[in-house]
């Protein structure tokens, strides 16, 4: 009797110990699909708390939905949207990626979301990892109890590549953090549409008339974006676009507001005309960024220092080629002494870094130049990055034809990541080249007046009036020296 209930107790642990080792060696893949799957799937279509609710799966960062996460993450998301997305008890937000997935008909109250379902992955010692599922009440803001799942193992070496690349989660698309780009006007116009025919709609009363050739675009930079609003509202049962314009009593019009640097918010506005009064203007808005010049023409406006800090525009005189942004391929490597002379990739002249990201600037010269670097923040002003504060010989650099100009440089302190790891917003960098010898002994003089970061952190520049003053200067120098004076910008927006 004492020998079955011994053979039974060590059946019994040996049972569970091996159903402990198996948790532990689940893949992460497996977990997803065979465990976290199935039991999302249950709670959104069983539990009468999501009844009726709208969902939307997010990343999650410092308890917060996340528009810039890592591949790893949307990837999982994305397993778990698949699994729920044709269960009809389930409500997903309103996507302007997914436009057409549902048909023609538009759902309105998929707008209004009302729990995130977050995932989160987190690097623990031992090279593990630890993913985590909570769910997020969006109207108090708080987390729902007895929903939260985890999995801690090791990832493949895949996974920890996708873990390390960083990426914008599509649904946050036209939100200050991740605005639209003039090449998505297909996309913005999609989402201006889809507000406007909500926002119309909700009216009660009235039909708006708009003629099929009154959209009125302010915004030379989104040229055509109007035009497709227009043809994603066709068929709206609350506005009618006709041929003919003596019985329209609405104007489409679209215009882009400035707000820091090249982030505009752009709206578009249906207003009444003539004897419709008694209608009330309808209103859609998204952010978006919209082309940016280093050059800026000498006879045009000045546009201030905080959306362009040098008014002056400087001669084509090719005498540098454009100023690029270059990251690693592997975050690690933002740690780093030393250039990783292989693993990097230029992501082209404009930039969104992230969190934990480092990148480096290059640029090389057509013929023997005096390179000067500045740096303008918004918040700081401007500064210069290169002279004799910082231990240079002089207060620029000696860059050679046809050979690669990298800054930070190898062996300069600020190689590490932790250097450009800025305030959030945009900041500007500049490449200025100077081919003569006296000009660039005279461009000395002015940009030695200017603070110098040779630190790691943020150093306070010239702003206000103080920077107009300087501004005025250069202008001068620039007018003196056209034809020995060339440079090249670059923007990095950092999106903590």
């Amino acid at each position: 009797m004492r020998t079955r209930r011994r053979n039974y107790l060590i059946a019994t642990v040996l049972l569970l110990f091996a159903r402990a080792v198996d948790a532990r060696t689940t893949t992460l893949m497996t977990w997803a699909d065979q465990e976290l799957a199935p039991y999302v799937v249950s709670q959104l279509t069983e539990h009468p708390r999501f009844k009726g609710e709208t969902v939307v799966f997010v990343a999650l960062q410092d308890g917060a939905p996340a528009p810039i996460t890592n591949a790893l993450v949307l990837e999982l998301r994305d397993r778990l949207v698949n699994a729920v997305i044709d269960e009809p008890a389930v409500t997903i937000g309103w996507q302007t990626d997914h436009v057409g997935r549902d048909g023609p008909a538009i759902d309105c109250t998929r707008d209004i979301v009302h729990y995130y379902i977050g995932l989160e992955v987190d690097r623990l010692i031992d090279d593990r990892h630890r993913v985590t599922l909570r769910v997020l009440d969006a109207t108090d803001r708080s987390w729902v109890t007895g929903t939260s799942q985890s999995w801690e193992g090791r990832l493949t070496r895949a996974q920890k590549k996708a873990f390390s690349q960083s990426m914008t989660d599509e649904y946050f698309r036209g939100s200050r953090e991740v605005p639209f780009s003039p090449t998505q006007t297909d996309l913005l116009a999609a989402r201006l549409a889809h507000e406007l025919t909500c926002n119309l709609l909700r009216q009660v009363g009235g039909e708006y008339v708009i003629a099929a050739d009154s959209a009125s675009e302010r915004s030379a930079q989104l040229a055509g974006a109007l035009e497709l609003v227009r043809n994603n509202l066709a068929g709206n049962p609350a506005l009618q676009i006709t041929t003919n314009s003596g019985v329209a009593n609405a104007t489409l019009v679209g215009k882009a507001h400035p707000i820091a640097g090249d982030l505009h918010q752009y709206w578009v506005t249906i207003t009444p005309t003539g004897t419709a009064t008694e209608l009330p203007a309808i209103s859609a808005s998204t952010y978006v960024r919209l082309p940016y010049s280093a050059r800026v023409p000498v006879a045009a406006a000045n546009p201030g220092p905080a959306s362009a800090p040098l008014p002056v525009s400087a001669p084509n005189n090719d005498l540098i080629t454009p100023l690029y942004v270059v990251e690693p391929r592997q975050r690690s490597s933002c740690y780093r002494r030393g250039w990783p002379s292989r693993k990097v990739r230029v992501v082209g002249s404009d930039h969104t870094i992230a969190r934990g990201e480092c990148f480096w600037l290059q640029t090389r010269p057509e013929r023997d130049v005096a390179m000067f670097l500045l740096n303008y923040q918004v918040i700081h002003g401007l500064v210069s990055l290169t002279g004799r504060r910082c231990g240079n010989s002089s207060a620029w650099l000696d860059a050679r034809a046809d050979k690669t100009l990298q800054f930070p440089a190898p062996d300069d302190d600020r190689v590490s990541a932790s250097a450009w790891q800025g305030h959030a917003g945009l900041e500007s960098f500049y490449a200025i080249a100077v081919s003569n010898d006296r000009a660039a002994r005279e461009l000395a003089v002015l940009v030695e007046q200017l603070p110098t970061r040779c630190a790691l952190s943020a150093t306070q520049g010239l702003s206000g009036s103080a920077l107009e003053a300087w501004l005025a200067r250069l202008g001068s120098f620039n007018n003196r020296w056209q034809h020995a004076v060339d440079w090249q910008a670059v923007r990095v927006e950092h999106v903590y």
